[in-house]
């Protein structure tokens, strides 16, 4: 597994790191020994270095990819709903409606919720991976969370699941614009924060670089 050979090659040039510093304490003889241990220490902080980036472009490139395969599933979810919707009014704006007809989008409604309790586990889910290394993003995720449940899409879809099946399309139809509208709003937010993510990623980068310096000129 690629993960751990990057953190199994970090543990080992932070030994390497500590080993070349104890060479190179007061009490060693020669001015060989010295010079040995200085390269050493270069070497292990090297290779520490580019543990550390691996590492990184790991974290970063997997909470990138989740949080672009989140921003792509609202936004299907989006496109189905507001197409839902647009065909909800044609069938059952003026009245009660095919009952077959009902009962199909009733099961397509259902079909929806599914992909909507699936994407909320999943935003819950990367707000907790992203909270050590972009708090800041994974907060932006949790207030997108609260406000998609405030907004009670769950429930309403829920109702129209339920009306459409009792026969009750036509009422079912107020149910929907709601429901397109926070859709599209969350859609939105989730890919500003793909976005964001890639940019907090990038700002890691460099304080990963600052801080391999820093431990090299330390051991230099």
């Amino acid at each position: 597994d690629q993960l751990e050979r990057a953190i199994r090659d970090l543990d080992q040039a932070t030994r390497d790191m500590g080993n070349a510093a104890s060479a190179q304490q007061p009490g060693q003889k020669g001015q060989q020994a010295g010079a040995q241990g200085q390269s050493q220490a270069q070497q292990a902080a090297e290779q520490l270095k580019q543990a550390e980036k691996t590492l990184e472009a790991m974290r970063h490139q997997q909470a990138g990819s989740e949080m672009g395969d989140m921003a792509d599933k609202a936004a299907q979810l989006a496109g189905q709903q507001q197409d839902f919707e647009q065909r909800l009014r044609r069938n059952f704006g003026g009245g009660e409606g095919n009952k077959q007809t009902a009962q199909q989008m009733a099961d397509e409604k259902q079909r929806m919720l599914d992909a909507w309790n699936q994407l909320q586990k999943q935003m819950q889910q990367a707000a907790r991976d992203i909270a050590g290394t972009q708090p800041g993003v994974s907060k932006n995720l949790r207030d997108a969370m609260g406000k998609s449940q405030q907004e009670e899409i769950g429930t309403r879809m829920e109702w129209t699941e339920d009306a459409l099946r009792r026969g009750l399309g036509q009422y079912a139809v107020m149910q929907e614009a709601p429901v397109t509208k926070s859709l599209n709003e969350l859609r939105d937010e989730l890919k500003k924060l793909e976005a964001e993510s890639a940019s907090q990623g990038a700002g890691n980068d460099d304080k990963s670089q600052i801080a391999m310096q820093q431990a090299l000129n330390q051991a230099e």
